[in-house]
């Protein structure tokens, strides 16, 4: 429901490789009123994940964000006690 009905733009960072090592595509998501990513992190239902230290243009706002929304217990951070915040490997909510 975030983006619901709303265009959005995919910008692509030239300070991160296009593609991570699975492939996927690392993009920054835009719609009129804001980045997605950014406002997804806010809620808690994204952290950030530099792999091998690569840090994209808005690194330090993700940062930021994941640690106000960890110490808010928003979204993963509140169902998820286990999981950590750690930007050098993706999240892990202590469930297999």
């Amino acid at each position: 429901l975030l983006l619901e009905g709303m265009p959005v733009s995919i910008v692509t960072d030239p300070n991160l490789p296009e593609e991570d090592v699975d492939g996927i595509l690392q993009a920054w998501v835009w719609n009129s009123e804001f980045l997605v990513n950014l406002e997804m992190v806010k809620r808690g239902a994204a952290t950030p994940y530099f792999p091998n230290g690569t840090r994209g243009a808005f690194d330090q706002r993700l940062l930021n964000a994941a640690r106000k929304a960890k110490a808010a217990g928003r979204g993963l951070w509140g169902a998820c006690l286990a999981a950590e915040l750690n930007v050098n490997r993706p999240v892990h909510t202590g469930r297999d």
